[in-house]
């Protein structure tokens, strides 16, 4: 396919840079890869660029004013708010877009010029009729209307560019067709493929000029089945989430219907935001209404309300019995350690204090004995004394110095000034030396 030129249609541009769904981002990007191996020639017209740079834009406007680019479920604000971006992230977005896009291979070209007045061979007014037809219950409310139409005038330029540059030939195989445009919006590929059809026969077995992304995904990887056997299973999964997806008019009629109780005071803002953008939101949409825009009325709106509420309430109560439980055990942690804590304290201070008292003990005693050694030199001289010279003077000399010496030790050891003292100097000298 290393000649033929694939168109992508907005929706796919903004899944290629990652604002989407997931499931939709990764299957986009696996048809990119698809697209690579089989060599084709990735593009995406100018118009469609300007048309991306315009949305990007102007959510980063409506950020800027702190309100929401529209509240449709899936819709490039939501993929925006989700990731988290802010001013600065959108800010370097919308100026580095042409460097996105080539980062994925995709090219921006021009559509083939039409000079004013010139016919291509179709009916273009009626072409724009039967697109703005289908379109119609796509959109509701006139807030919508300029959207809408630039919309149509995108999706008919690109549909008749393809056309001029196959030169409104059939093409019978898609090795063949020169240019194919790619769009998620079936109800486009439908109906520009029966209005062509319709409009030639000879187009009625030509390869289509607008093809859905999942159609064409598929074709890509039985084209590249050898190359690429596993299934496409990111595309199988982006599909079943877009089933779920409520259409437009379905969300549309349902936000009005919260507008009214938001109105009404039976909600205040931050439910409004919320519910809107929660995804049980469209799953519950769907399951109440089944896809039938008739059955969306203000009751229904009262009971989602009651559902997605009572759903972020039991979240929340969950998310605090965990947050209990993990601060439970987080206490009983720090209780333990405390207890550990207190433990190791009291066997250090026990052994702080029985190392303590042996040091005071020995200070004591070498305090006592420092002390009272005058009175024992005293006494050993009077006895050595009175060993040479045995008179009653040197009786009288040991006799005085055994009652000095008797005296000195009754002061020491039972007068309490003194013991307090020789106490009190030998805790200085245990708390000085101790160690702990």
């Amino acid at each position: 396919m290393h000649n033929v030129r694939v168109f992508l249609d907005t929706p796919i541009l903004l899944s290629a840079i990652g604002l989407a769904e997931e499931p939709e981002v990764r299957a986009t990007r696996e048809l990119l890869d698809l697209l690579k191996i089989l060599k084709a020639r990735i593009r995406c017209f100018s118009d469609t660029q300007k048309e991306l740079h315009g949305i990007l834009y102007a959510v980063f406007k409506a950020k800027e004013r702190g309100t929401k680019y529209r509240l449709r479920p899936g819709d490039v604000g939501e993929a925006i708010d989700r990731r988290g971006y802010d001013l600065a992230d959108l800010g370097a977005l919308v100026n580095s877009l042409d460097e996105r896009l080539a980062q994925h291979g995709i090219k921006v070209e021009d559509r083939p010029p039409v000079s004013e007045g010139q016919s291509i061979g179709i009916d273009e007014t009626a072409l724009a009729d039967r697109i703005r037809e289908a379109y119609s219950g796509r959109f509701m409310g006139n807030e919508d209307q300029f959207v809408l139409d630039r919309r149509l005038q995108h999706d008919i330029d690109c549909v008749r560019a393809i056309f001029q540059l196959r030169h409104g030939e059939p093409v019978n195989s898609l090795e063949k067709c020169s240019a194919i445009f790619v769009t998620t919006a079936s109800v486009l590929a439908r109906e520009t493929s029966d209005f062509f059809m319709k409009a030639d026969t000879r187009l009625e077995s030509s390869v289509p000029l607008c093809i859905g992304s999942s159609v064409f995904t598929m074709l890509m990887w039985l084209k590249a089945t050898d190359r690429k056997p596993e299934i496409t299973k990111d595309r199988l999964v982006a599909n079943s989430i877009a089933a779920l997806r409520p259409a437009a008019d379905l969300w549309d009629q349902f936000l009005k219907n919260l507008r009214e109780m938001l109105a009404r005071g039976e909600i205040d803002q931050a439910q409004f935001d919320y519910i809107s953008n929660a995804m049980e939101t469209r799953t519950l949409l769907m399951a109440e209404t089944e896809g039938d825009l008739e059955a969306v009325t203000a009751g229904t709106a009262e009971d989602i309300r009651q559902k997605v509420l009572g759903k972020l309430v039991a979240d929340k109560n969950e998310e605090i019995a965990i947050k209990d439980q993990e601060i439970g055990m987080l206490t009983g942690r720090i209780s333990s350690l405390e207890g550990q804590i207190a433990e190791d304290r009291l066997a250090r201070e026990r052994d702080s204090e029985i190392r303590r008292e042996r040091v005071r003990k020995f200070f004591y005693t070498l305090m006592m004995i420092i002390i009272s050694s005058p009175f024992l030199i005293m006494l050993l001289y009077s006895l050595y004394d009175y060993g040479n010279d045995p008179s009653n003077n040197s009786l009288l000399r040991v006799t005085a110095a055994a009652a000095v010496n008797i005296l000195g030790a009754i002061a020491l050891f039972f007068i309490d000034p003194w013991k307090v003292q020789i106490r009190s100097l030998s805790d200085k000298f245990a708390n000085r030396f101790i160690v702990y």
